[in-house]
């Protein structure tokens, strides 16, 4: 039997292990994301004869467009165990929280593919690029240097 389901506070272990196979962060960041920021009514998985073999968290973001505030959802750590990969899978799930995000008043759906060789599965599902993201790191002392 498939079915999917809001996350709950047992399933941290099984998302965990699910987590480390799919993108490799240490047991630190894994802990420290589970502790911190996992929220169950965001996340949701995909169980095969109650077995959840993946994930999807939904983050809800804002876009500012001029003075109005769009409710976005960020699709966050999309993962399939690999045992269960390559069927399908993580387009049901997206499709199922695309249209969960929907019923609740989303007016989007934001994706950062973790590595460029996943955009060519995003823009098959009907996703397409928008936005670009960059990074910039300062180093304390160049900041308080540059503020004199």
């Amino acid at each position: 039997m498939k079915n999917i389901r809001l996350a709950e506070i047992e399933d941290i272990p099984r998302l965990n292990e699910i987590w480390a196979l799919c993108f490799g962060d240490g047991e630190k960041f894994r802990n420290f994301y589970f502790r911190e920021r996992f929220q169950p009514k965001q996340t949701l998985v995909y169980l095969i004869d109650d077995l959840i073999v993946a994930m999807l968290t939904m983050i809800p973001v804002n876009l500012w467009q001029e003075e109005e505030s769009l409710p976005l959802s960020m699709f966050y750590a999309i993962a399939t165990h690999p045992e269960y990969q390559q069927r399908g899978i993580a387009t049901k799930l997206m499709d199922y929280a695309t249209d969960y995000q929907k019923s609740r008043g989303t007016r989007g759906i934001v994706i950062v593919p973790a590595s460029g060789d996943l955009f060519p599965f995003y823009l098959r599902q009907g996703y397409e690029e928008f936005f670009a993201i960059r990074e910039k790191v300062w180093e304390k002392e160049k900041e308080q240097g540059e503020a004199t």
